[in-house]
């Protein structure tokens, strides 16, 4: 679980110092960095994870417009720096502290200037990353055992060798799940086959349900429960099938004798609905960080 955020020059984030717990909301006017807050996260899982045959630092930023669209437009300063504390959840004295410092060049262009990774101890601090010369980050276990380096084009985690103590990190922020919901494309009927995990979209809701009723009846059972409580005009939702190989979800009303089509339902019913589903969906398809 991440506790802390730190981000220096990101976008509108001139220096923000964010406290964080298990669930979090952010709340604010238009302008006020909500976003921006939210595009870290996914800037460091495509630093971490980009496409494949591509070096992540070059591609999170080829994703914004290159790092002039990135970098705080207030002031001179070249240097966009990223910090993460945290705690494991299986293992709560166990925490970590992960910075990435990149320096803007030329033409784009940009270094690692530091990058590390501590792990946090009652006695003592390990660091699982370590600064050599000529500008190489070194992979170092507790026992300091050397595993290799990575120059200072490359972030150090998208890398990360498996026999390594901070590969756990890796594999943390590798499930790392990313949703902007668009309720035009969640009203549409989706294939049957496509439902074992929702799109970033939403556009597969009524086959990811319908997944979650057939798969895990005690979620499906839970995100009713939830609608319920919160508007008392519900029964429940239900999936049905098609002939076409497609689905669709509705909802039933009480006092209504036919449910009403996902294609009519209203937009902030949809995202509420798939919100649930993902707070509700089973530990093996959840993801780390929403």
């Amino acid at each position: 679980m991440i506790t802390r955020l730190q981000v220096r020059n990101f976008k509108s984030l001139r220096n923000l110092d964010l406290p964080l717990g298990p669930l979090n909301v952010l709340a604010g006017p238009n302008m006020a960095g909500k976003s921006n807050v939210l595009d870290v996260f996914d800037f460091l899982h495509q630093v971490f994870f980009p496409e494949a045959g591509t070096q992540g630092i070059v591609y999170a930023f080829a994703q914004r417009g290159g790092v002039s669209e990135v970098i705080w437009k207030g002031g001179d300063d070249k240097l966009i720096s990223i910090a993460l504390e945290g705690v494991d959840e299986n293992e709560p004295e166990t925490k970590f502290r992960y910075v990435l410092e990149l320096v803007a060049g030329a033409g784009d262009f940009v270094t690692v200037q530091n990058e590390s990774l501590k792990l946090l101890g009652s006695e003592k601090e390990v660091d699982l990353i370590v600064h050599v010369q000529r500008g190489f980050h070194q992979f170092v276990n507790a026992d300091g055992e050397n595993l290799g380096s990575v120059g200072s084009t490359a972030s150090a985690l998208q890398y990360a060798p498996p026999n390594w103590a901070g590969y756990k990190l890796h594999e943390w922020v590798r499930d790392w799940r990313f949703y902007h919901l668009v309720p035009p494309d969640m009203k549409e009927p989706s294939p049957m086959s496509s439902g074992e995990h929702l799109l970033r979209n939403g556009a597969n809701l009524s086959a990811w349900l319908m997944w979650l009723q057939t798969n895990s009846p005690e979620a499906f059972g839970r995100i009713n429960e939830v609608l319920r409580d919160l508007f008392e005009d519900i029964s429940h939702v239900k999936t049905t099938p098609m002939q076409d190989g497609k689905v669709f979800f509705a909802v039933q009303e009480k006092g209504l004798k036919r449910p009403i089509p996902v294609w009519q339902g209203s937009d902030g019913l949809l995202v509420l609905t798939a919100l649930l589903s993902l707070i509700y969906s089973p530990p093996e398809f959840s993801g780390t960080l929403y």
